[in-house]
């Protein structure tokens, strides 16, 4: 059993609002937690494996699944199309600015990297190249070009969360091919409330051993952070720790490093995405 759709990536780009806003949708059925099967499970886990991640789908729901690590391994977008090369596929894309920083943050948070962002995301010799290069975003879906036609591939952006979530929603519902009958507005709420509450990490990681499921262990830091009490433990669990900012020499650099590759995506995705430089 092979899924009829995939999120792609890429991360800290709104993967799971979007993961969140399908699964409402009652044609659709998505995998409970991001699989990896086809990046860091490739070999290790047998196709039973995989499929058992869509058993609980009823008969006639697309079949999904969201994984951020497909974009950015170079050998997932083969694998893919050997299994699947009927589905369609959707990227979420965010400023790769704003997304490195983001990405540097979540390390830090997870004490992968230290407090000199300058360092580790200086484009010239970065101690942390992984970041910088998961931004490229042109690079990675022009190896799912080579192998599926572009009408296969729904490029969106992370400003339209913002801008416009119950149209983006429904955009996306079209491409997949089911029909846009949920309450967009209340999925924009959800979102909304989490950015929020700032459930962090080191708090989500004291609930993983707790519950087996991703939803689980969301629906508990999402119902804890609710309450005035739940956020005063958030704020003592997490230290409240800190985040050195991005200064304005550091943007640039950043912005010119991702300069080429965001002039051809804006063809690619047929948006003008020259602001993402400013």
């Amino acid at each position: 059993m092979t899924p009829d759709f995939m999120i792609i990536g890429a991360a800290k780009s709104g993967t799971r609002w979007l993961a969140d806003g399908l699964s409402r949708n009652p044609a659709c059925f998505l995998a409970d937690t991001e699989v990896h099967y086809f990046s860091t499970y490739f070999g290790r886990e047998t196709p039973d494996w995989y499929a058992a991640h869509f058993a609980a789908a009823r008969p006639g729901q697309l079949r999904g699944e969201r994984s951020n690590s497909y974009m950015i391994n170079p050998l997932a977008a083969a694998r893919i199309h050997d299994a699947a090369p009927d589905a369609r596929l959707v990227a979420i894309l965010r400023n790769p600015v704003d997304r490195a920083y983001s990405g540097y943050c979540m390390r830090l948070d997870r004490a992968k990297v230290t407090r000199d962002v300058a360092a580790h995301l200086d484009p010239a010799n970065p101690l942390s190249r992984e970041i910088l290069e998961n931004g490229l975003y042109h690079r990675q879906l022009s190896r799912f070009l080579a192998l599926y036609p572009r009408e296969q591939l729904h490029v969106a952006l992370y400003d339209d969360i913002k801008a416009r979530p119950a149209e983006l929603l429904g955009e996306i519902s079209a491409f997949l091919g089911a029909p846009h009958v949920f309450d967009a507005s209340a999925v924009a709420e959800r979102a909304n409330a989490r950015k929020a509450t700032g459930i962090p990490h080191v708090y989500k990681r004291l609930f993983k051993p707790l519950v087996r499921t991703e939803r689980v262990r969301r629906a508990i830091s999402d119902a804890v952070g609710a309450t005035a009490a739940g956020r005063a433990l958030l704020r003592l669990v997490s230290g409240q720790l800190s985040y050195p900012p991005l200064g304005e020499t550091e943007r640039r650099k950043l912005a010119d490093y991702y300069a080429e590759d965001v002039g051809r995506l804006s063809g690619l995705a047929g948006r003008d995405l020259t602001a993402w430089l400013a």
